[in-house]
């Protein structure tokens, strides 16, 4: 043990030391080179941060592990001193030994536990080798102890043993050094035998290797600002089991069929928990902004209401500091610290609800309005004839005015194939399937669109497109004339028209549009060329599939709503969106409706800007979702982790979804998987099979036994106890489990553990509502002039310039949906700057009020109040 030891600290001590040598070696370019240390070059400065971040805590157990192991060779000499000396001078039970045999009685296993939080302390050959070591030193204190004990009663007995002629004082210290040394270690070695014994077989050595201490007790720095999951119970114990934040992002499905209830149990209390986190944070967030602009710390960079409060909305007050000076910029480093923690440690993250009806629509609704959240209601159903409270619209043709460029054509190009996409879902469900037409609808379901969202605000300025705009020009393809020309004079790459000439034909041979080629080309040619009687008819079906989509006036009120909801600002800013996609409409508009939300805010996903550590988690609750069944769905499963998007939906069979190979990507990459019961006969055989195997014994008795009346009656007993592999849990169970009883697969920091028997159940009435809701007057803050976010922005924002156009050359009125109001004139406009900076240097000449004085006296002292 010592020698491998040895040479496992031999082999560490040589790793660091050349891994520090080679990163401080001279580049090989001879002496008379002068080398350049930017700040991409390693150097020790580097490597010992990145040793205190992560590597300091293992190295502090392994110098533990050292003084233990010099405490059994000390603990070992004394024994050896001992036995030869005859003597219990170093083993006498003073106050100080018993408090250090205590110590390393049971420090050692509290340390062993300890380290098993960090990578290198669970390689194997660690972790056993240091378990080895704690045992060795725990049999070794226990055999200090019994000699300690044996000792006064050996050396009575051998002081009753006469001295004689064949009896000397030698042989009586010789027989005394035996029994010394023999008879105190059978205790700690059947101890070690037994112990050896029980840690030796296979079922024991598997849960050393799953035992990690971080999964039996919550290290987490950040866990009172954590969105666990909390709706599943034990059902032997009652105990709440908590499924870590970061472990959410592995996905999670229920599996039960109708009258389960798996979305009032399940769906509707996490929901609530996380409505209540929500609220819990960003009060928090609003109580430290309060503090740190009272403080003078941050400020308001953008205008808000109270229910719109986002930490979006501030930015941190750095010092100038042009000498350098340290003590500034540790206070600007506090300063932005502050800031970091939070917008990215307590955050307010985004929900989305995507509901089948109306009823789980309108309790998530009121659940997010009680606590006095902003919500984005998409829902097309009325109420009392008039849209419902809060009601927000959905245009996906409504394109970001800060986006141009590459992300401008590929923003373009996503939603236009997701548009194809809805038509050609709608048109698979008639169980009809062509290749040629289902070809021939995207393609000019794609160009169209395309055409539209890159030249609508040429043809139409101010304005924006929209569903029925698209619908429009497939059902008429003569009305895309002026989009056609206005692509070709904005977007051509150079001049197209010469000899004075502009017959269709020959521009057509000279058109250069660049990137945008294949739209001109597929309308130009197919649409209005000398084809398109042909190209009219072959076109009837997909302006039905269309006109059956979007003549649905419900429906058509969402697309063409002026207020509609920016899905990539609701991602960025944590915002609640609750969409109902209304299946008592017909199978054919909920499906379209559904699965166009889908497809947009799958790809305002997969382009958020920044990384795993920046971006602000996003849960996503999808109710029904074989309802919205398709395979670009996949990518919910596959790729949302990394872009911090949780999923969490509800199914009733996995045949349901096995279609499109979903349900092997559903089993493999959904890590929690909530099973109700009444199973199918496929899923009994699946889901007994992932639950595993577990060892039992089986037990046999034999009983033997003759008639009395015989010569030898005999009776004999015998009783076998065998080891068996066996189901965990068997179809069976799967199948027959109670209301509301659920078997649960789930993990623990990104490991799997055993499935167990659970229980859910319904949320409480009084949690529909909120507690408290901290408020803050924020206007006396707002006075001054609000300045641009500091920070580099992962959300672009176009400015109006003073000649009314946006900073990527739109004009400033161009993206308010709906807003046919043309803008005020440049002069009038001017005039009104003149009077806001008149009014602005007027202000900064009188002495300012202090903020705390400004907020109404029915506050706190703080300036906080609680409100209903």
């Amino acid at each position: 043990m010592l020698s491998l030891i040895l040479k496992i600290l031999r082999d560490k001590v040589g790793e660091l030391y050349n891994s520090i040598n080679r990163k401080m070696q001279p580049l090989p370019f001879g002496d008379d080179q002068d080398y350049i240390l930017d700040s991409d070059t390693v150097t020790v400065s580097d490597f010992w941060k990145d040793f205190k971040k992560y590597s300091q805590s293992p190295a502090l157990i392994g110098v533990f592990y050292v003084f233990l192991l010099l405490n059994i060779i000390i603990n070992l000499f004394i024994i050896i001193m001992s036995i030869s000396n005859l003597s219990n001078h170093c083993l006498r039970n003073h106050l100080l030994s018993l408090v250090m045999a205590l110590f390393w009685l049971f420090v050692p296993p509290i340390i062993w536990m300890y380290s098993t939080r960090y990578v290198f302390w669970n390689y194997h050959l660690y972790k056993y080798g240091s378990l080895i070591l704690l045992a060795l030193n725990d049999l070794i204190i226990i055999q200090k102890f019994i000699m300690s004990s044996f000792y006064p009663s050996l050396i009575h007995f051998l002081s009753i043993i006469p001295v004689g002629e064949y009896i000397g004082k030698d042989m009586i210290m010789q027989l005394g050094v035996f029994l010394f040394a023999g008879l105190p270690p059978l205790i700690p070695i059947y101890i070690g035998c037994k112990l050896y014994g029980t840690f030796s077989s296979d079922l024991v050595l598997d849960e050393i290797d799953r035992f990690k201490l971080d999964q039996y007790i919550d290290f987490r720095k950040s866990k009172e600002f954590a969105y666990d999951f909390k709706a599943v119970r034990y059902l032997s114990t009652g105990s709440q089991f908590v499924v870590k934040e970061l472990d959410r992002f592995l996905h999670m499905y229920c599996d039960g069929t109708t009258g389960t209830a798996k979305t009032s149990s399940v769906l509707t209390v996490a929901i609530a928990d996380d409505l209540d986190q929500k609220v819990y944070n960003e009060d928090y967030q609003k109580k430290a902004c309060y503090k740190a602009l009272k403080e003078g710390k941050l400020r308001i960079c953008a205008p808000f209401n109270g229910t719109d409060f986002s930490i979006n909305y501030f930015e941190p007050i750095l010092l100038e500091n042009p000498n350098a000076d340290k003590q500034i910029e540790k206070e600007n480093a506090s300063r932005r610290e502050l800031y970091r923690h939070l917008k990215f440690d307590s955050q307010s993250a985004g929900i989305t609800v995507v509901a089948p009806n109306a009823a789980w629509a309108d309790q998530c609704y009121h659940m997010a309005k009680n606590r006095k959240l902003k919500i984005h209601r998409i829902d097309p159903i009325l109420k009392d004839r008039k849209h419902k409270e809060g009601f927000t619209g959905f245009n996906p043709f409504k394109i970001d005015p800060a986006l141009t460029g590459k992300e401008l054509a590929t923003t373009i190009t996503a939603q236009a194939s997701n548009f194809a996409t809805v038509v050609q879902s709608i048109y698979d469900q008639s169980g009809v399937s062509d290749p040629y037409f289902s070809s021939l609808n995207e393609t000019v379901t794609v160009s169209i669109a395309e055409l539209l969202m890159l030249t609508y605000h040429l043809v139409h300025p101010g304005q924006v497109p929209k569903a029925s705009d698209v619908q429009n020009l497939i059902n008429d393809c003569s009305r895309c004339r002026p989009y056609l020309d206005a692509l070709i004079k904005h977007y051509s790459v150079h001049s197209v028209r010469d000899s004075g000439n502009d017959r269709t034909e020959q521009v057509a041979e000279v058109v250069d549009v660049g990137q945008w080629q294949q739209v001109y080309t597929t309308i130009n040619n197919d649409l209005l060329g000398e084809n398109k009687a042909n190209m009219y008819d072959r076109c009837n079906g997909l302006r039905n599939l269309i006109n059956n989509f979007l003549n649905d006036p419900l429906v058509r009120d969402v697309f063409e709503a002026e207020e509609t909801v920016d899905i990539d600002k609701a991602l960025e800013y944590g915002e609640i969106i609750i969409l109902n996609y209304a299946l008592e409409r017909g199978d054919s508009v909920a499906t379209g409706f559904g699965l166009f939300f889908l497809l947009s805010y799958e790809t305002a996903v997969l382009r958020r800007p920044g990384s795993e550590n920046d971006r602000i988690k996003n849960f996503i609750y999808i109710d029904e979702l074989p309802v919205l069944l398709h395979p670009k769905l996949q990518s919910f499963f596959t790729l949302f982790r990394q872009y911090r998007v949780a999923v969490i939906c509800a199914i009733q069979t996995l045949d349901q979804v096995k279609k499109i190979q979903l349900d092997s990507i559903m089993l493999g990459n959904c890590a929690h998987q909530i099973i109700f019961g009444r199973v199918s006969t496929t899923e009994m055989d699946i889901f007994s099979k992932m639950a595993g195997e577990t060892l039992e014994h089986v037990t046999q008795e034999t009983v033997t036994e003759t008639a009395i009346t015989a010569e030898l009656p005999a009776y004999s007993y015998s009783r076998r106890s065998t080891p068996t592999l066996s189901e965990r849990f068997s179809g069976t169970v799967f199948r027959y489990l109670g209301f509301q009883e659920v078997i649960f697969f789930s993990v623990n920091n990104s490991s799997p553990i055993y499935p167990f028997r659970g229980k859910v159940n319904f949320l409480p009435k009084p949690r529909e509502k909120s507690a408290p809701r901290l408020k803050i007057e924020w206007g006396p803050f707002m006075k001054e002039p609000l300045h641009p976010s500091i920070f580099e922005k992962k959300y672009s924002v176009a400015h109006i310039s003073s000649n009314g156009y946006f900073s990527s050359g739109k004009p400033g009125n161009y993206f308010l949906a709906g807003n046919k109001k043309s803008r005020p004139e440049p002069q009038a406009q001017m005039n009104l700057t003149a009077e806001t900076t008149k009014a602005v240097s007027g202000s900064e000449e009188q002495t300012p009020e202090a903020p705390a004085e400004a907020i109404s006296t029915t506050e706190h002292t703080d300036g906080i109040f609680f409100g209903e």
